[in-house]
């Protein structure tokens, strides 16, 4: 098995010395953006991570997760378990109704931020376009190290190659009201992943199903009604939560959900639920992200995260191509990556999403969105057209 490092604690001095990574963001919307200031420099600060969801690629397959399958095993085998932050985009937190940043899916070159209010019960996901100059470099990381040989600490130097991200305000996608209309509850903000596909918007409903929502955010159907209530659960205040985690394999139709304690179920259309796998403590709390990537050579992975972790667990099916040692049967995480947070010490995670760039887009429970992604994870993931 891997040998995993301890994660990396950045301590506030650290920070300080990162300067924030610079991008610029422009609203195509006549909305408020509060984004860090009202110039073409509103996200100053570029801390990035990746939620978005599986199938925000644009590789072949329609819904993103990848249909182009290189049959070259050994190119996608690394030797090391790193990746990178990116960028940060902010979100506006103007009205009291739409607080927060909560869950990011992405689809194609767009991010899709779910915002609402835990009492009054109110969605909408906020959209923007990301492009940089070079899709060449989309993996250069903002940083290189200094003299000292590592990433993430104050003598490392910004690298030429990184590419500037423009985060552009698309349009809000209110979604209905499904409580008043058909009297079936959205999972709550932070309780409810979601998916976008070609065929349009999906989240968790009902604390264990799934709903389907058409790009303008309104109610089409039910696509997973399960009477399964027999989930592990948190009690909360407001409601016992169920399901927190969604993610799509749009190639064999399958459906991923999870809970908090780390248990992760699998359905198609129309099935009831069935518990796959439940992966160790990363060192985060609880769970709090997932999303569905197929790797190059066409291995169907499912990506996992901790609220407080700066971890991802990759797990997979069967054997795993990169070892030679011994023969996987099942589900097995096959690697866990790390990386040095730079926008930020000990941001949450609400959520990710894979997508836009090629990377995951996650949320910090507040307003941000960053992007995560490239070095070793990189290299077991798709391509992606970049705009």
């Amino acid at each position: 098995m891997t040998n995993y490092k301890t994660a990396v604690q950045i301590i506030p001095s650290i920070i300080a010395a990162c300067a924030m990574l610079a991008v610029s963001c422009e609203s195509k919307v006549n909305v408020v953006d509060d984004t860090g200031g009202n110039d073409s420099d509103t996200d100053g600060d570029t801390d990035g991570d990746t939620d978005g969801d599986t199938d925000g690629d644009t590789d072949g397959d329609t819904d993103g997760d990848g249909g182009d399958i290189d049959t070259d095993t050994e190119d996608e085998c690394s030797e090391g378990n790193s990746y990178y932050e990116f960028s940060n985009l902010k979100l506006p937190k103007h009205n009291p109704d739409y607080q927060g940043a909560a869950d990011v899916g992405s689809y194609k070159d767009k991010i899709y931020a779910r915002q609402g209010n835990y009492e009054k019960r109110t969605y909408r996901l906020v959209v923007y376009t990301v492009s940089i100059p070079n899709k060449e470099y989309v993996d250069e990381p903002p940083f290189l190290p200094g003299p000292d040989g590592l990433y993430g600490t104050k003598d490392d130097v910004d690298n030429p190659k990184y590419q500037k991200r423009t985060f552009v305000r698309e349009k809000d996608i209110f979604l209905e009201d499904t409580k008043t209309t058909q009297n079936i509850s959205i999972n709550l903000p932070t309780d409810g992943e979601f998916q976008i596909i070609d065929s349009g918007i999906y989240t968790l409903c009902d604390r264990v199903d799934i709903c389907h929502f058409d790009f303008d955010g309104k109610f089409i159907s039910k696509i997973i009604d399960d009477d399964f209530k027999t989930i592990p659960t948190v009690v909360v205040s407001l409601e016992e939560r169920g399901f927190m985690l969604l993610a799509y394999d749009s190639i064999d139709k399958i459906w991923y959900a999870g809970n908090e304690e780390r248990e992760i179920y699998s359905a198609q259309k129309g099935e009831k639920w069935e518990r796959i796998f439940t992966y160790p403590d990363m060192v985060g709390t609880h769970s709090d992200g997932m999303d569905f990537v197929r790797s190059k050579t066409g291995y169907g992975l499912v990506y996992v995260s901790d609220m407080t972790s700066n971890f991802i667990g990759q797990w997979g099916f069967g054997d795993n191509p990169c070892t030679t040692k011994v023969t996987e049967t099942g589900w097995n995480e096959w690697e866990r990556f790390e990386y040095v947070e730079i926008g930020g010490s000990a941001k949450y995670v609400e959520g990710i999403g894979y997508g836009a760039l090629g990377h995951f887009w996650a949320s910090d429970g507040d307003n941000t969105v960053y992007e995560l992604g490239g070095g070793s994870l990189g290299e077991y993931i798709q391509p992606v057209d970049v705009e």
